[in-house]
């Protein structure tokens, strides 16, 4: 919830969602998923930059982040982790990615 919470205090971020995804040294890592306002040019670098400035290292979005056309939602509006989570099992993010 940290990491999230600091994502949507960036002027391009409208929804910030960040799961644990698999990594080979660490176990697991975050990684983040941001959709962006209209008009809003912004990369995913900078956004790693923002957070990765404002946590300690182990926090850090070593995972990435990925910014998506729209999010992925439950029935009761919220934002669903397990919907991200399958695109990356499925490999379908790359359907999802803003400007793809």
């Amino acid at each position: 919830m940290e990491l999230e919470n600091i994502l949507v205090t960036h002027e391009s971020v409208v929804n910030a969602a960040v799961i644990g995804v698999d990594d080979s040294e660490d176990g697991e890592v975050p990684m983040g998923f941001v959709t962006v306002r209209d008009g809003c040019a912004v990369g995913e670098q900078e956004l790693i930059d923002y957070v990765n400035k404002r946590v300690n290292n182990i926090k850090q979005i070593r995972g990435g982040v990925r910014i998506l056309k729209t999010m992925p939602m439950t029935s009761s509006g919220k934002i669903s982790k397990v919907a991200l989570r399958q695109m990356i099992k499925n490999d379908t993010l790359g359907c999802q990615l803003n400007g793809q």
